[in-house]
């Protein structure tokens, strides 16, 4: 099995799990899709706090993740703000390469 296809395993798993745990995630948006350096996720919440930037969170790589786990959450408002470029992205983060996860995809 090729890592790439490793990667979108365990992020897809990462995300149900965030779905399940977290009843006010609409989103998450998986940047850098591809990427195999470390993973990459942008939760839209609609139960946290505004700071009207993006800060960052890190994990480091454990057993379940084998990759360094950056995670930041946003508002649904801050999400629309970050796309029309009101919101930077952390240095080296793009939405180019980026992949959108719903509630309803991830449940379908």
């Amino acid at each position: 099995m090729s890592t790439n296809h490793d990667i979108e395993k365990l992020v897809a798993s990462i995300v149900q799990e965030h779905f399940d745990l977290e009843e006010d995630l609409d989103q998450i948006i998986w940047l850098q899709k591809g990427a195999t350096s470390e993973i990459r996720l942008l939760e839209v919440n609609r139960n946290t706090a505004a700071t009207g930037m993006v800060e960052v969170f890190g994990f480091a790589p454990s057993a379940d993740v084998p990759y360094p786990l950056r995670i930041a959450e946003i508002t649904p408002d801050e999400w629309e703000r970050v796309q029309n470029g009101e919101i930077v992205l952390p240095e080296n983060w793009s939405l180019e390469h980026a992949e959108i996860f719903t509630r309803e995809h991830v449940f379908a």
